[in-house]
């Protein structure tokens, strides 16, 4: 690598640790299984990475997607319809629902000025009959890294790529792990259009409500991610190939199977997962991640 290469790298570095110490992130809601309490993951977020994370009732946002306005909420609702190659289960009714979450969602991020939020989707299926994944997919798309079931651990993974990449991630499960061949597919219902080489609205796998997306993506080089463990002070990352897409329907929407580089990796995430969710990002981008870790996690 180069000078130029180096410097260059040193300012990505030093802009992503800056802008993780300024950001805000929010959560809309809580989980029952988060492995640290409010008080010590709030503590871990903001001592280790450097983010404040803020609570907010979940209940703001089924209000303000009920309040969204109908023209605005119609608009995105084409826009979703003419962009997607197929819509297979959504009706029209479920499509604008989606988009009124999204500008629900939209307007609590500008009101509280959020960089990132995570959201607790399931409780939004009794009040609003509809799910975030369109509009967490979105979000992603337009710069706000958003996380569902509130994951923050994995909303702190996707703002880190962010800064640091300036690409949006694919948060997904590992629903099968390959050991002699080091493939894991990852499967998820909120994948980032921008993406996809091209992309269906389907409904969200589990409640067959709302807009859920299955995307194709082109195959090349995928790194994973994920921050966890005590004090969210561990960071697994690997490299990997996007090998093919599946079309499974007893599987999350989207389901990309990655071959990774060193199939000991594959190992490592089924016997020590840090987390259930990972973060898909295209490209190779290990050398900026270790780059990070030596600079400021050391």
């Amino acid at each position: 690598r180069g000078w130029r290469e180096e410097i260059s790298l040193a300012v990505t570095l030093a802009k992503t640790h800056s802008s993780l110490r300024r950001a805000v992130i929010g959560s809309l809601g809580s989980r029952d299984i988060e492995v640290m309490s409010p008080w010590a993951l709030e503590g871990a977020v903001r001592e280790v990475w450097g983010p404040q994370l803020v609570h907010l009732p979940l209940g703001e946002l089924v209000r303000y997607s009920r309040e969204a306005d109908a023209d605005a909420a119609q608009d995105i609702a084409s826009q979703m319809q003419a962009a997607a190659e197929r819509v297979i289960e959504p009706d029209a009714g479920a499509i604008l629902g989606s988009a009124r979450i999204y500008l629900g969602l939209r307007r609590i991020v500008e009101e509280y000025g959020l960089d990132a939020v995570a959201v607790n989707c399931f409780p939004l299926l009794t009040p609003l009959a509809n799910t975030a994944c369109y509009a967490l997919a979105r979000l992603n798309d337009e710069g706000v890294p958003a996380t569902c079931e509130a994951d923050i651990p994995s909303c702190l993974t996707m703002l880190f790529m962010w800064y640091l990449t300036s690409q949006p991630c694919f948060l997904a499960n590992p629903s099968s792990i390959d050991l002699q061949t080091g493939t894991v597919v990852f499967v998820h219902c909120s994948i980032p259009p921008t993406m996809c080489a091209r992309y269906s609205l389907r409904s969200h796998y589990e409640s067959n409500l709302g807009v859920g997306i299955t995307g194709e993506l082109e195959p090349g080089p995928v790194t994973v991610v994920r921050i966890g463990g005590r004090e969210l002070r561990d960071l697994y990352a690997v490299r990997g190939q996007l090998a093919e897409c599946g079309e499974r329907e007893d599987l999350c929407r989207t389901q990309l199977a990655v071959k990774f580089d060193q199939p000991e990796d594959a190992r490592i995430l089924l016997s020590r997962p840090l987390g259930n969710h990972h973060m898909i990002v295209r490209g190779d981008w290990m050398h900026q991640i270790n780059s990070y870790c030596d600079y400021f996690r050391s």
